[in-house]
């Protein structure tokens, strides 16, 4: 156990008092001007807005972030009618805390000021001129997808199972003749870059296919700055094979979209740009059939062919339906199965629930405060000095009474200990302290000389000990008997 005046260097401290002692520490700061820029913007539940906010790095991701928490109303419209968005440079005013439980900062907000453009906007829009200058952008390079794909090489992230879901349902409906190969790749963070970059270059030479396909969730600027690193600008632009790019959301726009020969805004959009409809071409090819068998006889057995055609694409849609519902139904499962979002969204409701738990002990505590003000008030207007007279007085007249009780306790105690003396000089053991013994018989019980009888079984009891023995022989006059 170490003092308080141990100092801190030498002191051992445990995780909580550690979290403890920063957090004091952290929240003695008061008000703090914080100057970031938004890596994305998350409405949860209608309650809060949470904003990821990091120090800018040109043409890099952040390593270092943390969270805004806006709980104002008026701040969360401010944001939504200013339409503040990732990447933007933003002035925060908030006092800082550390969540106990986990050891995480994070600021409260009270205010928030457009400040301009994020170094990464900055950077995108410099990288952006420099590649239009170039010609990456122009019109005239892109090269058109085939009209008839027979096999597609798509790049994403296996464990976004929706984005790969939603392609395969509409892959099903619209084309299941073309093949499908997927390369799993890290789509954000270090190293992504160059894995994209290979990716594109394995569906060029190594497996080569009609169509490449890069699909990836939504995010903000600078999760999805993957896609405006030089690797996979470069690699897209020196693509042999047309490059079809579905990445983040419809409002996202990065550099491989530009560079790419189409862009399709959603997994399923993509499908549709990329993939022939079976069904229009199934209409087209009933419509040539129907005009080329216009004969007697003929047209019948086509028109029953006809409507077993649309029998069958019934069956097929709905089918295919069941088959989207359950990829639907798995995707759920595995997202719930997925510790990075599980933990993500308890994090969400942890965060919520302790700030509610903050403004609860702020009222109790301001509640508590008012009553002892009120308590200081009702002192205030008390005589004291005129109650501790009367206090004092009432303490003497108990102290002089009870000097007489312990005077009476004291006689008592005289008269007990003079009676214990009397008490034990009477005892049929005293005799035993000056050398005499106390006989007994086996009963423990005291025996005299007329009770005795030869070979009876006497116990001798001495101060110190005790002696067993057996009459052998009784006579008058006081003699005792030998023990044998």
């Amino acid at each position: 156990m170490t003092t308080v005046a141990e100092p801190l260097n030498q002191k051992i401290f445990s995780v909580r008092e550690i979290i403890t002692l920063s957090s004091q520490l952290v929240e003695n700061l008061g008000i703090v001007h914080v100057e970031a820029e938004i890596l994305s913007i998350k409405e949860v539940q209608g309650k809060y807005t949470i904003l990821d906010i990091g120090d800018g790095k040109s043409g890099e991701t952040y390593d270092t972030s943390m969270q805004a928490w806006v709980y104002d109303l008026k701040l969360r419209r401010q944001i939504v009618e200013q339409k503040l968005s990732p990447g933007e440079s933003v002035l925060l005013k908030g006092t800082l805390s550390i969540f106990r439980k986990r050891g995480v900062l994070t600021l409260r907000v009270l205010e928030i000021t457009r400040t301009g453009l994020g170094n990464l906007l900055l950077e995108f829009e410099r990288l952006k001129r420099f590649y239009a200058e170039r010609g990456y952008f122009s019109q005239e390079r892109k090269k058109n997808v085939p009209k008839f794909v027979s096999s597609v090489g798509i790049i994403t992230s296996i464990s976004s199972g929706i984005v790969l879901a939603d392609f395969y349902y509409l892959w099903r409906v619209l084309y299941p003749r073309a093949k499908i190969i997927v390369r799993d790749c890290l789509m954000q963070g270090k190293d992504s870059a160059q894995v994209v970059a290979g990716s594109i270059e394995f569906f060029n030479s190594t497996f080569p296919v009609d169509v490449i396909l890069i699909m990836r969730g939504g995010g903000s600027i600078s999760d999805l700055w993957t896609f405006n690193e030089k690797d996979v600008v470069e690699a897209i632009y020196r693509s042999r094979t047309p490059v079809v790019t579905a990445i983040g959301h419809e409002a996202d726009i990065t550099l491989s979209d530009l560079v790419a020969d189409l862009r399709a805004p959603t997994p399923t959009g993509a499908a549709s740009l990329i993939l022939p409809d079976r069904q229009k071409l199934m209409a087209v090819l009933r419509g040539k059939i129907l005009s080329l068998l216009r004969f007697d006889g003929v047209e019948p057995k086509a028109r029953e062919l006809t409507h077993l055609d649309q029998v069958l694409a019934e069956r097929a849609d709905k089918f295919l339906s069941n088959i989207r519902k359950k990829l639907e139904g798995l995707d759920k499962a595995l997202s719930t199965l997925n510790p990075d979002l599980y933990l993500a969204e308890r994090k969400q409701k942890l965060n919520g629930l302790l700030y509610k738990f903050y403004d609860m002990i702020f009222l109790a505590l301001k509640n508590k405060l008012s009553k002892l003000l009120n308590c200081s008030q009702i002192l205030l207007k008390i005589d004291l000095k005129h109650r501790m007279s009367n206090i004092r007085e009432s303490v003497l007249i108990k102290y002089s009474r009870l000097n007489v009780v312990i005077e009476k306790i004291r006689d008592i105690r005289e008269e007990l200990y003079q009676l214990s003396s009397k008490f034990f000089s009477m005892s049929p053991l005293e005799p035993l302290q000056r050398g005499f013994a106390l006989m007994v018989d086996e009963t423990g019980r005291p025996v005299d000389f007329g009770s005795l009888e030869v070979n009876q079984k006497v116990k001798a009891l001495f101060k110190d000990g005790e002696v067993f023995a057996k009459i052998l022989e009784k006579h008058e006059r006081n003699i005792i008997g030998r023990a044998s």
